[in-house]
Parts: structure tokens; C-alpha cells; sequence
């Protein structure tokens, strides 16, 4: 069954030269920050993307347990919430390919074949990682806050992805994994991976926490008064 979806998947992509590949984690209900700073601006390039290009957006559940295991009842019911909330934001599934990270588990799998091309030092110096690693004061951090961007790699390349919108806080993640692609293909003598490209949103687009402006607006974040949510 999961062969013949990410064939079906490979085959779409195999028609179209260009392929923008991004996700959203399913930690709660989207926020303004999420739909000025992401949800919008992918609805709009649904409208101004000719159609030879290919979009693929996942609702990336396996990343919303990286700081830790989540009752899967609540991660299955924000799974739902996730994707009635970018259906009735705009996001078009004629246009859209939209679907859920686990249901494809070739991503962990590869996710796995690039951790052998990555060090643990290279990890542990990116910015993202420091900062969340802070939270954990017995040092107890989770394997999979230091491997998230391995994973995040391994989403883009599955689908051989060639632009990425992301974040402008994203931007050493995005070197991360095009370092990958470019040695994944030179140990294997290979050019299956493409050079993903970044295609950043505006800085006006990022909103700020509501109780602490240096941060940007989370779904993580405890207080719910940090943030104001798009109710579908």
C-alpha cells in the first residue's frame, strides 16, 4: 500500500520540472503568524504557479514529536485539525498535493540513509537546535530535537523538491540539507537529488509573540495569550 503511494507520488513528480515542497507541523491550532507567514503566500502561489510546476505540502506529524512523545489520539485528532484548517484557508487539493508525513514512511527511511552522511557536531552547532536544547536543564534532550533537520532533509529529497518556501529562520537547515543532497550525489556518483532552492517569504509576513516580541508566534509556545489563532 505505502509502495504504491509514494509511487503515485514519484510519478506526478516525475512530470513536472518544477516541484515546491513545504510542511507544517500539526502542534496545535494555526496561528496568524502561520497564515500571513506561510498558509497566504503558499495559497497565492497555488494562483500565480503555471501548471507544469508541481506543489507538495505534508502535515508534518513525525516532526511534532521531536521534543517528545505525543498521546496519539491528540496527535490523530491535530492531524484532522491541520488539515481542515489549510482547506478552509485556501489550500486547493487539485492543486495541492497535501498529505500526512507518517503515511509516507520511505521519508524515515531515507531519513536514516542521510544520518550516515551527517555528523552529530555538525547538528549540535545550529542555531535552532542550541536554543531548543536550553529547555532541557538535566540535558535530557530528545534524539530527535538533534535529527529533526536530517528529517527535514529527507522530506525535501524524497520528492525531489527544487524550491522550498520557508522561513528566512530556516536558512541554515536549507544549507544543511542542500550539503546533503550534494553528498548524498557525490558518494554515489549519482545527480538523482537536485539543488533545492529556498524561496523566502517577506519579513513583514513574521509576526511576533504576543508576550515576548523577540520570539516569532508559535503553536508551541504555553500561553495561548502569546498568540492569536485561526479558528476554521
Amino acid at each position: 500500500m505505502w509502495m504504491r503511494t509514494v509511487r503515485s507520488i514519484s510519478k506526478e513528480i516525475n512530470q513536472h520540472p518544477e516541484v515546491y515542497f513545504s510542511g507544517i507541523q500539526p502542534t496545535g491550532v494555526p496561528h496568524l503568524g502561520n497564515y500571513f507567514g506561510f498558509i497566504e503566500p503558499w495559497v497565492k502561489l497555488q494562483s500565480c504557479l503555471s501548471s507544469t510546476s508541481k506543489m507538495i505540502l505534508a502535515i508534518a506529524d513525525q516532526h511534532a514529536i521531536s521534543l517528545g512523545p505525543m498521546p496519539s489520539k491528540e496527535l490523530c485528532e491535530n492531524n484532522r485539525r491541520m488539515a481542515c484548517s489549510l482547506l478552509a484557508c485556501g489550500v486547493d487539493p487539485t492543486r495541492t498535493l497535501l498529505f500526512r508525513q507518517s503515511s509516507v514512511p520511505q521519508i524515515t527511511q531515507l531519513s536514516w540513509i542521510l544520518g550516515s552522511l551527517q555528523t552529530v557536531a555538525q547538528l549540535q552547532r545550529l542555531p535552532q537546535f542550541k536554543e531548543k536544547a536550553t529547555k532541557f536543564s538535566r540535558g535530557d534532550v530528545p534524539v530527535g530535537l538533534l535529527t529533526y533537520p536530517v528529517l527535514q532533509a529527507a522530506d525535501v529529497l524524497m520528492f525531489k523538491a527544487t524550491h522550498v518556501p520557508v522561513g528566512a529562520d530556516q536558512a541554515q537547515h536549507m544549507n544543511l540539507l542542500v550539503d546533503l543532497a550534494a553528498h548524498f550525489n557525490s558518494h554515489y556518483k549519482t545527480a538523482y537529488f537536485p539543488r533545492p532552492r529556498q524561496v523566502v517569504q517577506p519579513v513583514a509576513s513574521r509576526l511576533r509573540s504576543l508576550r515576548d516580541p523577540s520570539k516569532k508566534m508559535s503553536k508551541s509556545e504555553a500561553s495561548r495569550k502569546s498568540r492569536i489563532e485561526v479558528r476554521t
